[in-house]
């Protein structure tokens, strides 16, 4: 177990000093409200987003564990979960950073209106992190905890880099580069997921590219329309958003429906 767990103990110990890198440097760089913007902007999308992806996760590694030595099985298994976390997470993120402003309206004090852009950015580059989360998973299971530690190391340096840059440009532009860093960080784990299983990146986008597509337009098209309303109407734009979200899922049959339908017959049965 050694060999398998040090790496994992490793990358354990870069997340931790790399997970408040922005914060630290945001609070050298600039004044305590800044700080307190992006904090709080970064623990919304964490509190939506971590809730989402660590329940799929957990429930899903193990279960995935058992088929290490079937690739054909992992295979369609993770497409399922890819596409799965992906239709989930991708309508709260984008209905989140489409909404924002209201929300921030409506609920909160004046003086969190800045952290407004800083959260929709940080909402639209997480998009492409349940993708890398599944991806790294896969190494985990086929027992690839150095290749797990070495992914890590090579985007702590890239964040670290994309931080140095951006620094001198505001925060704004720091979080955009974190976004950028997001999906960047993607193509690497996809890559290491084609040799194992035989996953490609392309074939992940297209599985899941409808998914945040189909979200910008369920979201977007009623918070267009209904944007010259006075704000209790506008309210009403996220619940439409979601409604369409749904039937657009189940008229086209995605698979994700078919999915959930097949898990809850089985449900039923064993009931």
């Amino acid at each position: 177990m050694y060999g398998f767990g040090v790496f994992l103990f490793l990358s354990g110990l870069v997340n931790i000093v790399f997970d408040n890198a922005y914060v630290i440097v945001i609070a050298k760089l600039f004044t305590v409200a800044v700080v307190g913007q992006y904090y709080f902007a970064m623990r919304i999308r964490d509190m939506v987003l971590m809730q989402l992806v660590g329940a799929v996760r957990k429930v899903t590694y193990p279960a995935l564990a058992k088929l290490q030595h079937d690739d054909a099985a992992l295979r369609n298994g993770y497409r399922t979960v890819v596409q799965v976390m992906t239709a989930a997470t991708s309508p709260v993120l984008i209905g989140l950073a489409i909404h924002a402003p209201l929300a921030f309206e409506w609920f909160l004090p004046a003086r969190w209106a800045p952290a407004v852009p800083l959260l929709q950015v940080l909402c639209i580059g997480s998009l492409a992190y349940p993708l890398s989360v599944v991806n790294l998973n896969l190494l985990k299971i086929k027992r690839r905890s150095d290749l797990f530690f070495g992914l890590e190391v090579v985007k702590k340096a890239m964040v670290l880099a994309v931080l140095l840059f951006t620094s001198r440009y505001g925060v704004f532009a720091m979080v955009c580069g974190q976004a950028v860093v997001s999906f960047v960080s993607f193509m690497p784990n996809a890559q290491f997921t084609r040799g194992l299983i035989g996953y490609s990146m392309g074939r992940q986008l297209l599985d899941i590219g409808r998914y945040p597509v189909a979200a910008l337009i369920c979201f977007g098209g009623p918070a267009l329309v209904l944007r010259a309303s006075v704000h209790w109407v506008q309210i009403w734009a996220l619940p439409l958003g979601a409604l369409l979200y749904i039937l657009l899922l189940l008229i086209s049959k995605d698979a994700v429906i078919r999915v959930l339908r097949s898990r809850l017959a089985r449900t039923e049965v064993r009931g």
